[in-house]
């Protein structure tokens, strides 16, 4: 188990109040973040689905397998 550095803060101590502001605003702060990045990976995702649906893929599977199969036809 790691260790480490945990300090203790008395709320009678004058930096609490400002201490316990700015981790509000920094737990906030993570949290929109991390809304904002799944809102986005989730458009990207869904971009993907609609740019590359099951008959584009087996398009390019075939144009792959014809260039493929071109060199072999010219010798």
């Amino acid at each position: 188990m790691p260790l480490v550095e945990h300090h203790v803060i008395a709320r009678t101590d004058q930096h609490s109040r400002p201490i316990d502001a700015a981790a509000f605003a920094s737990r906030h702060l993570w949290n929109a973040a991390n809304s904002l990045l799944a809102e986005v990976t989730g458009m990207v995702s869904r971009w993907c689905v609609r740019r590359s649906g099951p008959r584009s893929a087996k398009r390019k599977t075939e144009t792959l397998l014809q260039a493929l199969e071109a060199p072999d036809a010219v010798d």
